[in-house]
């Protein structure tokens, strides 16, 4: 595509430069190759030109809002502006980029919730009825402060539990290992199949000798035999008679072995107490850990590549690759709990970019007088956290231990050193799938942090209410409506949040306070409307029934009232599909039932969504992915 371009070659190095300096590279990197597309369609070229054709194009996207195309074709423009500046481009006049538009804040747990937070509060009305006890809240902000810090609390004591697990499987990988010698290393390392090495050994021909060192040529009954030997034959399809008969014609070769064995070794199978299975087993979670190590050091590649047997082994005993992976680097596993602890430490309140990006393996030190730890978390822009937090924290313990493990795997390769050079080494460290050490991107915090509220959701069911919408950019906006609506000052979340000016935060508040209270003002004025709407209706009623009498009978219309937010309008859309798939189904299984109801509904529904607004229902579809809805019969 670039080699039909004059210039292409200098084109693609000056690419490469320009994505260095850019923080999201793979975004970038996206974005760039949607303009080389357009370009090479419109004028085979880079320029103006090609600029105002491509923009075009993205102004004809109805699925985009505003600032997403702002965004995408910023880095179009500021790649050409560089072509301009280094001279691989004549100086000329470019199109201007798309106007943005005010960005909603983030959304709070409770806002999430939306409607679910008083069915979420049921089992904990006496927390709700404490925060009223003051009398500064209304009863839906009381819901709003217990839902959003009982979401934190519980995410944090969850994500704590989680980290020391994985710390715990750290430590246990690094005492197995630490003791291996170079000698050791090399024996295992020739090991290709675990099963034939260290599996089941037993033979029948070795049973016989068992059996005679211990009862001598005539047999007992098998319930005096050394354990597990009958069970062997019983595996194999043989009864005890069949066995007495095959032991009796084994007997010469039996005498043999017995008369050729050296005292030790007739003491020893004398000694045979227990010949089950688990008690001759030579394998161990310990041994096939070794045995990963010997061969591939800290960093595990896929389980196709592991020695035969390994991976059955531990998988039956919870060992799960990925899990292993962690244990002996950490690994996304590890770091989803320790995100996920960070991000919901009240006393830092961090953004998801300073944990995950901009976090280096010094963020927790000990501070400068007794008894605190000095917590540091960078940012890209403004100011970083900058918290001494007491030592006694439980999670920013186990950030120090994790530390020490994340600092022991870098030393172990050269790869590893070489980051530990670094001015900061990231916090954040782990083998990418092409075998090297990487910090994460933005979708990867978003991936990891949603499969922990799946998990957390488990354990917590409080928190199924946000699992599957809630990400980690939700916390900070939770953590300041919990401040706010608890009455604390402004001076103090402005250093909270680390604002640089005082009206930084008070925007900041205002915006969540009016957003976390925003839903029971719907519901109350929702509430109002109805009301006022039954009385009028009760009020015609009575007036109309007078005169049903002189004429017969009256016909009363009456008016659709359509009250929607974004989660309404979603249930609307899943039906829509919902309704629409089964169509056909419906129609042939019970037709009444579909003429007489579904039928209906879908138009209900779908004269409800011709009223809806574009964006809003853009964003409500989003929504409407992760909606479960019942069959319909």
């Amino acid at each position: 595509m670039l080699k039909g371009m004059r210039e292409g070659r200098e084109i693609l190095a000056q690419a490469n430069l320009y994505l260095r300096g850019v923080e999201k590279q793979k975004t970038a990197a996206n974005a760039l190759l949607r303009y080389f597309r357009s370009a090479h369609r419109s004028t085979n070229s880079l320029g103006a030109e090609s600029l105002a054709a491509y923009k075009s194009e993205l102004a004809a996207q109805r699925t985009s809002g505003a600032n997403t195309k702002n965004q995408v074709f910023s880095y179009a423009r500021g790649f050409v502006t560089r072509l301009i500046e280094r001279g691989v481009l004549v100086q000329q006049s470019l199109p201007k980029n798309f106007k943005t538009i005010e960005v909603n804040s983030h959304q709070s747990f409770s806002e999430i919730a939306g409607g679910d937070v008083g069915v979420a509060l049921a089992d904990r009305q006496d927390q709700v009825e404490e925060v009223l006890r003051d009398g500064r809240l209304d009863h839906a902000s009381a819901q709003v402060l217990v839902f959003n810090r009982s979401i934190v609390d519980q995410i944090h004591a969850c994500a704590i539990e989680g980290l020391r697990e994985k710390l715990d499987d750290c430590d246990l990988v690094g005492k197995i290992t630490s003791g291996m010698d170079e000698e050791e290393r090399k024996r295992l390392s020739g090991i290709l199949d675990f099963n034939a090495e260290f599996g089941d050994t037993r033979t029948e021909e070795f049973a016989f000798v068992v059996l005679y060192a211990n009862h001598g040529a005539k047999l007992p009954v098998t319930e005096k035999w050394v354990p597990g030997v009958y069970d062997f034959f019983k595996t194999r399809g043989l009864l005890a008679s069949d066995v007495r008969r095959r032991f009796e014609s084994h007997l010469r070769q039996t005498r043999a072995f017995w008369a050729k064995a050296t005292p030790v070794e007739r003491k020893r199978l004398r000694s045979v107490s227990d010949w089950r299975l688990r008690a001759t087993d030579g394998r161990s979670v310990e041994l096939a850990i070794k045995i990963l190590f010997s061969h591939f050091g800290h960093r595990l590649p896929a389980s196709a590549k592991w020695p035969k047997g390994l991976m059955d082994y531990l998988k039956a005993r919870a060992w799960a690759p990925l899990r292993l992976a962690s244990a002996f680097f950490p690994g996304p596993v590890l770091h989803q709990h320790l995100m996920m602890m960070l991000l919901s430490h009240t006393e830092l309140a961090p953004n998801v970019s300073s944990v995950v990006q901009h976090s280096t393996i010094e963020a927790v030190l000990p501070g400068s007088y007794s008894g605190v730890l000095s917590v540091h978390l960078g940012k890209k822009r403004g100011a970083p956290v900058l918290e001494d937090v007491s030592d006694k924290d439980e999670g920013l313990g186990l950030v120090r231990r994790y530390q020490k493990i994340l600092r022991v795997g870098l030393e172990a390769s050269d790869e590893g050193r070489g980051w530990l050079g670094k001015e900061e080494c990231p916090l954040f460290l782990h083998y990418g799938r092409r075998g090297s050490l990487k910090k994460y991107e933005e979708d990867d915090a978003v991936e990891m942090a949603k499969r922990s509220f799946r998990k957390y959701a488990e354990i917590a069911p409080l928190i199924s209410f946000v699992a599957g919408r809630a990400t980690g950019v939700n916390f900070r906006p939770s953590i300041v409506a919990v401040m706010a609506l608890e009455g604390v000052p402004v001076g103090k979340i402005k250093k909270k949040l680390h604002h640089g000016r005082f009206a930084t935060t008070t925007s900041y508040v205002d915006r969540v306070q009016t957003s976390v209270r925003k839903r029971g003002r719907q519901l109350d004025f929702q509430q109002m409307l109805l009301d006022e709407v039954s009385s009028v209706s009760a009020g015609r009623s009575c007036a109309k029934s007078e005169k049903v009498s002189d004429q017969g009978g009256a016909e009363v219309s009456s008016s659709l009232v359509l009250l929607a937010d974004d989660r309404a309008v979603a249930l609307w859309i899943a039906w829509c599909k919902e309704i629409g798939a089964s169509e056909q189904r419906m129609r042939i299984e019970n037709p009444e039932r579909w003429l007489g109801y579904w039928q209906v509904r879908l138009m209900e529904y779908q004269a409800f969504l011709v009223k809806v607004p574009s964006s809003q229902k853009r964003r409500a579809e989003h929504i409407a992915s992760s909606i479960v809805l019942p069959r319909i019969e």
